[in-house]
Order: C-alpha cells, then structure tokens, then sequence
C-alpha cells in the first residue's frame, strides 16, 4: 500500500507541474512600455528617459555615396560612405541615407521632440564642412542611386540629388575634424515629414542628404556604413518622442530652398538661382520669389553677376519666408597691360 501510495503521490506531483507550465504559458509576458504602446521592435532599442519622454534608436539599412567622380557607378555595398570635396573641388562626394519609419515600427500617435543621425568616422583627409539636408524625393532606389540616376528609369533633376526636387530644408551644419570620432547631426524637421506621410498612408521613408559646404576647400570624411564589420560603429537614427497625438503639419509656406546648392563659379561668369517655397509638409508651394546677394549684383530673375572672389550669401524671399544659399567665388582672369609700343626711350630727367 506504501508503494501505491508512492504512486499515486508522484502522478500528483507530475500533473501539478503541467498546470504550472500550462499557466507559466498562458501568463501575460511583461511589456517594455508602461505608458504608452510600444513600437515594433524591429531593428532598435527603446529607453525611458525618466521625464515623459522616450528614446527609441533604429539602425540604418540604406546608404551610399553619390559621386561625382564615378557618375554612373553604385556604392551602396561598401563598408564606408563618403562625403567631401576632392583637391581643388573637382570630385564631390555626397552620402544618401534612408529609413522608412513605417517598415521600423514607429509608432503614429507621438509627438517628436528632436531626431539625430548618429555617425562613426573612420578616416577623414582633412576637416569637412558637412551639411545635411531632406531627401525630398520618394522614389529612389537604393541600389540604382548614383550621382545621375535615383532609379532605374529616372534621374535627378540636378545630379547629386543637388536639385529643389531632389533635396532642400538644410537640417544642420558641423565642422569634422580627422580626430572626430562621432557625429551627430539633427534632422528633426525631415522626420516629422516622414512620420507625416507614414500618417496620412504615404511613402514614409525619412531621406538624408549629406553634402561638403565651402567652409572646407578640401578633404573627404569616410564613414561606417551598415556593411562596416563593426556592427556599434553603423549608423542609426536616434528619435526622442512624447506619448502624445502630433500636430498636423501645416499646408503654409515654411521655407524656401535654393539652387544650386553646391554652386561655383569666377568672377569674370555669371551664375542662375531658383527657389522653390514649400510647407511644413515639404509639398511645393507656387509664389514669387526676390533676391539679394552678399557682394555683386543679382537681378529680379536669379542671375547673379559678382564682382569678387570669395564666398557669397544668396537670399531668397517670398511668401513670407526667407532661404539663404552660399556659393564660392573664384578669381577671374588676371588683366593684362596693354601698350601702344614694345620700347620707349626716356632720360633720368622725365616723369614717368
């Protein structure tokens, strides 16, 4: 009887341990978030800062380097992407970088407070005036971009994606120095965009373009991209939101973008600018727009005429907003001395 009591005693005991696991099973798992639903978790990391905000950071899958010097060659499989000027300006290379915040998750209903694209540098030849700037296109393909082509069937409208169609709202502005080892670029205004399209159903790819500027006359910075060997040195987008319904984007005008954007020109040539106006949504926006310059002289259309070396700010305004552009001015070619005779004769006693 002590034998089957035994038994009866390690059934019980077996069938108490399947219950456990049943419901060990069936428990609700803990969530990540507490006040608020959390994103998917594709690709990122989410941290609670403590002050009603949140931080959520997504690793970039799409870049590649635009360049001038291979205008029909696709980069976006190197380890490194680049951006500068070569010596004496005559190669730019520009880095194209996407993330379509629908594919990662983000989630609609928060307001954002700042977005920045977070870069490892690997080597730089010099300092590098690095400017970023929205991707106002949608319809690039990573594998076809190259300095001419956004796709397979189509370029940009200005090579480099340089164009108002192509890019515009410049985001931020650093110095990298050859010992920089992280940057950090602000690009909130281009991810708002994107979490507004991602909204109302639309392609919601955040785009960054990223330019050298004239406060370098030389240098080319390297940076990891998603196909470096060191996985923490990849670049990604860092987002800081609010568990709040964001503000619809106005339709108004909100700034204006000048082209070209990377223009060079002497003093001895003129130089045509276009503005484009668009809203807080990035749609164009049809007005007029006038012009002021720096130095030299620009006319109602946009053409302007300088009349010395150096750099030079151009302004845009219309519809109530304003947009500056720089361009470089080279020397124009040296005067020369003309004489009505090769030789002359003159005494110590004649003024010259």
């Amino acid at each position: 009887m002590r034998v089957a009591n035994r038994s009866v005693g390690g059934a019980a005991f077996l069938v108490g341990l399947l219950v456990i696991q049943i419901l060990s099973g069936l428990s609700i798992p803990p969530q990540i978030l507490d006040d608020g639903p959390s994103p998917k978790p594709t690709n990122s990391s989410l941290t609670n800062n403590g002050d009603g905000t949140w931080t959520v950071t997504y690793s970039i899958g799409m870049d590649t380097t635009l360049d001038s010097g291979n205008t029909t060659t696709a980069r976006d499989t190197l380890p490194r992407f680049e951006v500068g000027w070569t010596e004496g300006q005559s190669e730019t290379r520009i880095g194209l970088l996407g993330l379509d915040l629908d594919t990662e998750g983000f989630p609609t209903n928060t307001t954002i407070e700042d977005a920045s694209l977070r870069l490892h540098l690997d080597v730089s030849s010099g300092p590098v005036d690095t400017q970023a700037w929205s991707v106002l296109r949608q319809d690039w393909m990573l594998e076809d971009a190259t300095w001419i082509s956004r796709n397979l069937n189509a370029q940009w409208a200005t090579p480099g994606c340089l164009g108002n169609l192509d890019s515009g709202a410049r985001q931020d502005r650093q110095l990298v120095l050859p010992n920089a080892s992280t940057v950090e670029l602000d690009v909130t205004q281009t991810v708002e965009i994107a979490q507004y399209r991602q909204i109302n159903g639309q392609d919601s790819r955040a785009g960054f373009l990223l330019t050298p500027g004239f406060d370098s006359e030389m240098g080319v910075a390297s940076f990891h991209s998603s196909e470096s060997s060191l996985p923490s040195h990849r670049p990604v987008l860092v987002i800081t939101f609010r568990w709040a319904t964001p503000s619809s984007l106005s339709s108004s005008p909100s700034w204006i973008d000048i082209q070209p954007k990377l223009g060079i020109s002497d003093a001895d040539s003129s130089l045509d600018f276009t503005g484009q106006i668009r809203s807080e949504r990035g749609t164009v926006i049809n007005a007029a727009v006038s012009w002021s310059t720096t130095s030299g002289s620009i006319d109602g259309s946009g053409r302007l005429s300088p009349t010395q070396s150096g750099i030079v700010t151009i302004e845009a305004d219309g519809a109530s907003v304003s947009g500056s552009q720089e361009v470089l001015i080279r020397p124009g070619a040296p005067l020369g001395l003309g004489m009505a005779q090769e030789n002359y004769s003159i005494t110590v006693d004649d003024t010259v």
